[in-house]
């Protein structure tokens, strides 16, 4: 039995025991031996179950959590995914920084992770907008501004903002790639849903969360008109529904978060089947929401009382 395989039963094993600390062992160093065999999907289907365990058995701010997010970051690091990576890293750094400490090795490490990763973003950004604004300039002589290719080239312009935490220009380029696909291609088209969810993650961002819920539900309801007939559609509501109640779950709405966890866990299941590990992580999500709305509303009744 290779060592991989060995992991691979050790996990399981800690899984049927429902042992979050033996899930995080054994987890981690699984996830760890797939990213140096090069299965990077593997591994962050693996480290995305541990994270969902140690979240639920510890809370959000725990450093063991900040310690699979940063495992996860170094898999996206070592798929090329580095927008992800930056994600997870920028996600469990402020977390080791208040419990272990600014001084501490791990946060050291995670801080150079993320300061490699950036300058290494930041070059390649500076190139690609000014080939962005070469081809958008080019597309308005060629074709003129009220064409899919012209609205291409703004959605190019407003990721590569986005990236680099410029939202304003982000929101600009990406509302003028939105009008013009709306007058040539209509408002319910799968093309508009695109851009409209482009916005939403803009605004999610910013933290502009009642912008970001308005433009998530607005391409929800096109994505929802062709999931019939689309599983690509399915899958692109379910991510929307799933953002929607990540952020409900950041304002404390646990009772509407557990609801939008289940609707992105039903529109998952079309697009991935009955055995969606996606979907049964909604349904956890879900159940955690509904158990923490359950546990505010008796602490709103004790305060009363009291």
């Amino acid at each position: 039995m290779s060592t991989t395989e060995k992991l691979w039963t050790l996990y399981r094993k800690a899984q049927k025991k429902a042992s979050p600390s033996l899930i995080l062992k054994y987890g981690l160093k699984l996830g760890r031996r797939l990213r140096k065999e090069e299965e990077h999907g593997d591994g962050i289907d693996v480290l995305g179950a541990v994270l969902l365990v140690v979240t639920n058995a510890h809370g959000e701010e725990h450093p063991d959590v900040a310690t699979v997010m940063v495992s996860l970051g170094d898999l996206f690091e070592a798929k090329g995914d580095f927008s992800r990576a930056v994600s997870y890293f920028g996600k469990a750094f402020p977390i080791q920084v208040e419990k272990l400490g600014i001084d501490h090795s791990d946060t050291t490490k995670t801080s150079l992770k993320l300061a490699a990763i950036e300058m290494h973003q930041q070059e390649y950004f500076e190139k690609a907008l000014i080939a962005f604004k070469r081809a958008y300039e080019l597309k308005l002589q060629n074709v003129g501004k009220e064409h899919p290719a012209t609205a291409s080239a703004l959605i190019n312009i407003g990721l590569v903002h986005k990236q680099c935490e410029d939202f304003s220009r982000a929101v600009e380029a990406l509302a003028q790639a939105l009008a013009i696909r709306i007058k040539v291609l209509g408002e319910d088209h799968q093309e508009t849903a695109d851009i409209i969810t482009h916005l939403a993650d803009v605004y999610r961002l910013e933290g502009d969360y009642v912008k970001a819920l308005e433009y998530y539900e607005w391409a929800v309801s096109i994505r929802e008109k062709h999931a019939s007939s689309s599983k690509t559609q399915s899958q692109l509501a379910g991510d929307c529904l799933f953002n929607m109640a990540l952020i409900y779950r950041r304002l404390e709405k646990h009772t509407v978060s557990a609801k939008m966890f289940t609707r992105a866990a039903h529109h998952i299941t079309q697009s991935q089947g009955d055995k969606s590990v996606d979907a049964k992580d909604c349904l956890d999500q879900a159940k955690r929401a509904h158990e923490l709305a359950a546990l505010s509303d008796s602490t709103d009744e004790a305060e009363t009382a009291i």
